[in-house]
Parts: structure tokens; C-alpha cells; sequence
């Protein structure tokens, strides 16, 4: 089969098309032919050696395609397993094989190329703000970087789940489905904006998906109690108010989808699933790719051309 290897760590370039057999599916695994890869700034991690892993391997995490043989023969599947591309060869190939119970059942309404698009942005939002953020019917939720591809799905399913939300970003674009309040500004307004919006009440739930100069107004934001999911942030020292944090009954909770299962992972796409099929959930645009031009792609996905972060971009089989 074909599939994109990497040698060394580095860049884009460090990618080659090559030649390797095709893996047999081992006791408890299924033979996947894959449809759709979806690329994340985490594939570009990888690449430059952020997770370690024995080299050389195939790259790529979240993917789309059928089931090959099997007792799951013809079934199609989506994933994101932990450890793909690292611990083992991932899915930027025609097939790769796959714990059992690692991989959803495809949404019957969702592309092959717009599944592999919504891994990790599916997966993150949604164990941000329902599995550890326990996101209530009525409750206040402030997204932060809310016009990116996290953002945008956690928006969704906030709302989904009863919430009104409150998005932030610094850029404008094109609406976020599910956001009651757009807020286009500065970290430093953020914590005025959202108490003028909740009529001084401030964020219930917080999901800061910037860190940075955010994560500190994004405290400050939070209603009092609150809480605050982190998850991203440049610089790994923050700095805020300790006093008016414990004062405020604020809580911090830390995200790594890296932590997560590949059983974990399979239920909550799963889940979120069923917001797509019911049309609670809507997929965001993709940019499709040919499979000989998966180098190309990375390299849009590490440099856009208009210097703005890429969209979806999703190698289509």
C-alpha cells in the first residue's frame, strides 16, 4: 500500500510517498480502508518530534474510511485514536489497522472527508464542555478563540446541551453557529465585555482555548462560583489574581486529549455523533486534498498563505 512515512523529525519536507505492506489487523483490531485523513496542528507537532516514537512511521491521526474483513466487515468508522503516528503508524495511508474499540461508527449524515475533519476538534470540545465541564441547561459558557475549528464545535455543543454562549476572538470571520454573544476584542476587555453581556453575573464555564494573554481575563471573567477549562496556551507561566480567584470560588481544570483512552475517544465521538445526525451539529468547511499531495497540504496547514490559521484540510483517498 502507499503511504506517507517520515525518516527524521522536521518540517513538512521531512514527508515522503513510499511503498510499505499492508498491515494485518492483530487479536482485537479491525483492518481500516481509509477514506479521508484530517490534518491538525498536532500532526505538525509530531513531525518535529513532540511525542517521541520510534522512527521511521506513517503520520497522520484522525481519519474516516470501512471496515476491511472481519465481523465489522463494510462498516464505516471514524476516529482519533491516542497514539496514532507515535506509538504506532497512523492513518495517512490506504489502510491502517485499529483497536476494535477505538473506533465510532461514522454519522450516516457526515462525509467521509468531513469526518476526518472533526477528530480532534469534535473530541476536545466536546470532552471540554460536557465530560469535565459539565456544561447545565441555562448556564453561561465563554469560548475563547471561539472562530477557530475547537471553538466553533464547542460553541455548537454548548448550545446543543441548553447553554448561551458567549464567544470571544480577536479576529472576525464568519458567524459561529450556536454563539448568543460575539465579542470581537482584546485580551484585556474580555473580562468587561462578558460581565456586560451576563449583566454582571460573568461565565459559568469558561473554555480558554488561547491561553496567553487571555487565560487571566478569562479567570477574572468567570461567575463566582465558576470554572474554567485550560487547554492551550503558548507560554507554559501564567500569571493571575490569586486572591480574587479563591474570593470568586473559581476553579481551574486542565484538558490533554493526549490523556484520554482510545475507548474514551471512541465514546465520545460517538456521542457527538449523534449531534451531527439529529442536526445540532454542523460540520464546518473542509479544503480537500488529493492523497499524492498530502506534503503540499501540510505545509498550507504549517505557513497559510494569507498568514491567518488554516482551515480544514482533509486528504481525500
Amino acid at each position: 500500500m502507499r503511504a506517507w512515512r517520515f525518516e527524521e523529525f522536521g518540517g513538512p519536507e521531512v514527508l515522503h510517498l513510499g511503498t510499505v505492506d499492508t498491515p494485518q489487523a492483530g487479536a482485537g483490531e479491525v483492518l481500516v480502508r481509509v477514506e479521508a485523513t484530517g490534518l491538525n496542528p498536532m500532526d505538525l507537532a509530531n513531525l518535529q518530534g513532540a511525542f517521541g516514537g520510534q522512527l521511521p512511521r506513517t503520520a497522520g491521526r484522525d481519519f474516516a474510511g470501512t471496515v476491511a474483513g472481519g465481523d465489522l466487515d463494510g462498516v464505516a468508522v471514524w476516529g482519533t485514536p491516542q497514539g496514532f503516528a507515535a506509538d504506532r503508524d497512523g492513518s495517512l495511508a490506504e489502510y491502517v489497522t485499529v483497536p476494535a474499540d477505538w473506533v465510532a461508527r461514522r454519522p450516516r449524515s457526515l462525509s467521509p472527508a468531513q469526518a476526518a475533519a472533526h477528530g480532534i476538534p469534535t473530541l476536545t470540545a466536546w470532552e471540554a464542555i460536557v465530560s469535565i465541564g459539565r456544561v447545565q441547561p441555562g448556564e453561561r459558557v465563554l469560548i475563547t478563540g471561539v472562530t477557530g475549528a475547537v471553538g466553533r464545535m464547542a460553541a455548537q455543543v454548548a448550545a446543543w446541551s441548553g447553554a448561551r454562549v458567549i464567544g470571544a476572538s480577536r479576529h472576525s470571520g464568519s458567524p459561529v453557529r450556536g454563539v448568543h454573544d460575539m465579542l470581537h476584542l482584546d485580551a484585556a476587555d474580555l473580562a468587561d465585555a462578558v460581565q456586560d453581556v451576563t449583566e454582571g453575573r460573568g461565565a459559568d464555564l469558561v473554555l480558554d482555548t488561547v491561553g496567553g494573554d487571555f487565560f487571566a481575563p478569562s479567570v477574572q471573567a468567570q461567575a463566582n462560583p465558576g470554572r474554567q477549562v485550560a487547554m492551550f496556551s503558548a507560554e507554559p507561566t501564567v500569571s493571575f489574581d490569586l486572591a480574587e480567584f479563591f474570593h470568586g470560588r473559581r476553579r481551574l481544570i486542565g484538558l490533554d486529549t493526549l490523556q484520554l483512552t482510545g475507548v474514551e475517544t471512541a465514546h465520545a465521538l460517538t456521542q457527538a455523533g449523534r449531534g451531527f445526525d439529529s442536526g445540532a451539529l454542523e460540520p464546518l468547511d473542509v479544503d480537500e486534498w488529493s492523497f499524492d499531495d498530502a506534503g503540499e497540504a501540510l505545509a498550507v496547514l504549517a505557513s497559510p498563505p494569507d498568514g491567518r490559521p488554516a482551515g480544514r484540510q482533509v486528504i481525500v483517498l
